[in-house]
Formats: structure tokens, sequence, C-alpha cells
């Protein structure tokens, strides 16, 4: 297996000190926007996804004591 250092790109590895400009603030609140966006649609799939569990276990219980009672037949 290769090592990273050796497949990666030398040049990505420099000390250059990062700066803002105007440009990258907009497009830093621009990914922060679409990151409140993404959690806000992920927080509503949790919501989903827990109201289906909730219903598949009603619905496993109900087919478990189904299944008792007729086997009590």
């Amino acid at each position: 297996m290769k090592d990273l250092q050796q497949s990666a790109d030398p040049s990505i590895f420099t000390n250059t000190p990062l700066s803002l400009n105007i440009s990258d603030s907009t497009d830093l609140k621009l990914i922060l926007n679409h990151l409140d966006a993404v959690h806000a649609k992920q927080s509503n799939l949790f919501d989903l996804v827990n109201k289906q569990s909730k219903k598949l276990d009603i619905f496993t219980n109900k087919l478990t004591q189904l299944l008792s009672e007729l086997s009590e037949l």
C-alpha cells in the first residue's frame, strides 16, 4: 500500500498562510448557509426515520401478538 505522502501531490504541502479576502468571506457564508440547510434537512430525515421506526415497532408487536393468538388455536 502506498504511503499517502508518496501518492499525494507535493504542491499541496506548503506553508503558505491562509488569508481571507472579500470573495472568500462570501464563499464561506454561502458554505455555512448550505450547511445550515443540510442540517435542517438531516433533522427532518431523523424525525421521519424515528416516526417510521415507531410505526414499525407497533406493527411488529401487533403481528407478534396475532401470531401468538393464532398459535393458541
